[in-house]
């Protein structure tokens, strides 16, 4: 049944709706550009409208990270990362803009998709989108449809960091002043883990690092207690002593290249 107002000049104008009066006519794109797409929400469960705009396949520049970096990247793997052909979804902003860091891969890729997917945006792969025609929002109001990006992503191989933490002379961690500036309860108060701080967990571990052939320096957590805190503080050496290089030398002269250093650090939370 149609439902019908008056129009001007008393002209009737009928809106024709669909037998279900509570149908909802979803938003048109703009001339030229793909078709907005109405799809259930499951997490939120309701309906929302899309855009996809599919692009042109890209290929990813190599990983050119450290030794240490690619420790960080993949761990004591013995294999190398081999090449992936990687979906990519970005969401864009409704100013037209696209945050990289809101890009994701398919989940099909499986967990070796996930690390070469990181591996591409530590090579600044996603440098470069394109940006969109801006979409007016009003204040405080979500936006008539949400609009993404889709493409094809190319990314080459990454070899393993080799890395043997049996290896190499132990020394003071003295020697090594690169990595005594870093290990005061400042820094450690800075990146206390987020979970450990909302569960108010503590612990005390033996950090072992050694310095690799580039000069990069790659860390482990070689025990920690108590062990069930463990999961939280386990990568935190590799997360905050990334990125850092030692001097060619020791403080006593000798070559820095392959000596390892181990140390305690204790977590507490922050008061």
């Amino acid at each position: 049944m149609h439902r019908c107002r008056m129009g001007l000049c008393g002209t009737v104008i009928a809106l024709c709706l669909a037998p279900d009066a509570g149908a909802i006519l979803g938003p048109k794109a703009p001339k030229g550009e793909p078709p907005i797409i109405e799809e259930r929400n499951e997490f939120a469960d309701r309906t929302v409208f899309q855009q996809y705009f599919d692009l042109p396949d890209r290929v990813s520049p190599e990983f050119g990270g450290s030794i240490a970096d690619r420790y960080r990247l993949l761990g004591e793997r013995p294999d190398n990362l081999p090449p992936h052909t990687l979906t990519i979804a970005c969401p864009i902003r409704p100013d037209g803009r696209i945050d990289p860091p809101r890009c994701e891969s398919d989940e099909a890729s499986g967990p070796d998709g996930k690390l070469a997917f990181r591996a591409a945006v530590s090579a600044r792969a996603l440098d470069g989108l394109p940006s969109f025609s801006v979409l007016k929002v009003k204040d405080g109001r979500a936006p008539p449809y949400y609009r993404h990006v889709r493409f094809k992503l190319q990314t080459p191989e990454v070899r393993a960091a080799g890395i043997d933490f049996q290896k190499g002379r132990l020394v003071e961690v003295g020697q090594v002043p690169e990595l005594v500036s870093d290990l005061g309860a400042e820094v450690r108060r800075r990146d206390y883990p987020a979970r450990a701080m909302r569960e108010n967990r503590e612990g005390a571990g033996t950090v072992e690092c050694q310095i690799q052939t580039d000069l990069s320096i790659a860390c482990h957590m070689l025990t920690f207690a108590p062990a069930e805190n463990s999961q939280d503080f386990f990568a935190e050496p590799i997360r905050y002593l990334a990125g850092k290089f030692a001097m060619p030398r020791l403080q006593n002269g000798e070559d820095a290249r392959g000596v390892r250093v181990r140390f305690p650090i204790r977590w507490s939370i922050p008061r």
